[in-house]
C-alpha cells in the first residue's frame, strides 16, 4: 500500500506552534478567571504601600514594598531600640521616661492589619521583653493598665490572620502568573497600588504550577476560615501533603512552606500574648501586696473578656495555671504544647 503524501515539515511546525499558542491562551484565560474569582471573594484585603524613606513609626510601620515583602524586621529593630532605651531609663530611675519608651515600642504594632502577620509575630517577642522589664522594675497600676491596653491593641484575630494568608497567596500568584494576569492590572492597582501592580513578574508559571498552587492553598484557606475553626496543627499536617505537587527547591514551594510556618507562628504568638496578660496581672497583684497564686490568677485573668482566645488555635489546649513549687508568687502556665514558668520577681532594689 502506497503511503499518502506527507505534509511539509514547515507546515507541521506551524500547526504545532498554532496549537501551542492556542493552548497557552486557553490556560492563561483559565488562570485569570480563577484568580479573579479568588480576588473578588471576601475578604478583600487592601494594603498600605511603604513610603520610600520613612522610618517605621506608629501604624505607618505596617506596610508592604513593591515586591510584596514588608518592613517587619526594620520595625522589630526600631522596637528593640525603644525597649533598650526603656531599660536604660528604668535602671537610671526615670520610670516615666522608661515606660513611655516601652509604650512607644508596642505602639508600632497597634491594630495589626491582615497583611501584617510578620509584624504580629514580632509583637509577641516585644511583649516578652516588656514582661522582663516589669519583673525587674515594678510599674504603678496606671502604667500597667496602659501596657495591658497596648498589648490588647496589638493582637491579631484569627479571621485577620487567615485573610493575610489569602492575601500573600494572591500577591505571590500575581507575580508568578503575571503574563496571564496582566489584563487585571487596573483592578490590582486599585486595591494594592502601583508599586505592586507594576512590579515585574518573578517567573512564568504554567498550568501545572497553577494547579499545584490551588491544590495547596484551597484546603489551607478553606480550613483556616471555616466557621468551626479547626486546629491549625491538624490543618498544617493535612496541607503539608500537598507540598509534593510543587517542583522541588522552587520558589513556589518555599513560599508554601512559609505559609505553613505561619500557622505555627500564629499559634506560638497567641501563646506569648496569653502569657503576657497572665504575667502582668500577677505582677500587678504582687506589687499591691495581694495574693497572686494560680487559683487567684485563674479567676482574675482566664475569663471570656480576655483579649486573646483561651483555647490554643494551634493544638486546642486550654490554659492551666499551677503554683511554682517552693516559690511564692511563681506560676507555671501550660496550654497544650506551651509551657512557661513565671518566676517570683526579684525584690526591688533600694
Amino acid at each position: 500500500m502506497t503511503p499518502g503524501p506527507r505534509a511539509p515539515r514547515p507546515l507541521i511546525a506551524a500547526l504545532v506552534a498554532v496549537a501551542t499558542v492556542a493552548s497557552c491562551d486557553r490556560d492563561a484565560r483559565q488562570i485569570r478567571s480563577e484568580f479573579q474569582a479568588l480576588f473578588d471573594e471576601p475578604p478583600a484585603v487592601t494594603i498600605v504601600p511603604c513610603p520610600d524613606d520613612a522610618q517605621p513609626a506608629g501604624q505607618s510601620a505596617q506596610c508592604l514594598l513593591g515586591d510584596g515583602s514588608d518592613r517587619s524586621e526594620q520595625t522589630a529593630t526600631r522596637a528593640n531600640e525603644y525597649l533598650g532605651k526603656a531599660e536604660a531609663l528604668l535602671a537610671g530611675g526615670d520610670a516615666a521616661g522608661g515606660w513611655q519608651q516601652a509604650l512607644d515600642a508596642l505602639a508600632l504594632y497597634a491594630r495589626p492589619r491582615p497583611f501584617a502577620v510578620g509584624y504580629f509575630v514580632n509583637a509577641g517577642r516585644a511583649l516578652d521583653r516588656v514582661r522582663d522589664l516589669l519583673a525587674r522594675f515594678p510599674a504603678p497600676p496606671a502604667t500597667t493598665e496602659r501596657l495591658r491596653a497596648a498589648a490588647a491593641a496589638a493582637f491579631m484575630p484569627r479571621r485577620d490572620f487567615c485573610a493575610g494568608l489569602k492575601l500573600q497567596m494572591l500577591l505571590d500568584a500575581y507575580r508568578v502568573f503575571n503574563h496571564a494576569l496582566a489584563p487585571l492590572r487596573p483592578r490590582v492597582t486599585e486595591r494594592w497600588g502601583n508599586a505592586i501592580a507594576d512590579a515585574p513578574g518573578t517567573d512564568r508559571g504554567d498550568m501545572a504550577l497553577w494547579r499545584a498552587t490551588r491544590a495547596f492553598y484551597d484546603p489551607l484557606l478553606d480550613g483556616c476560615n471555616h466557621p468551626s475553626a479547626p486546629l491549625l496543627l491538624a490543618l498544617e499536617h493535612d496541607t503539608r501533603a500537598q507540598l509534593s505537587a510543587f517542583p522541588e527547591g522552587s520558589p513556589a514551594k518555599r513560599r508554601a512552606e512559609l505559609s505553613l510556618q505561619r500557622l505555627r507562628d500564629y499559634g506560638d504568638t497567641t501563646g506569648a500574648f496569653l502569657v503576657f496578660f497572665i504575667d502582668i496581672a500577677r505582677l500587678t497583684e504582687l506589687a499591691a501586696g495581694k495574693p497572686a497564686d494560680a487559683a487567684t490568677l485563674t479567676k482574675l485573668v482566664l475569663v471570656p473578656s480576655l483579649p486573646v482566645p483561651l483555647q490554643s488555635p494551634w493544638d486546642g489546649g486550654m490554659p492551666v495555671l499551677q503554683d511554682m513549687p517552693g516559690a511564692a508568687g511563681g506560676v507555671i502556665v501550660t496550654r497544650g504544647e506551651l509551657q512557661r514558668t513565671l518566676a517570683p520577681p526579684a525584690a526591688p532594689r533600694r
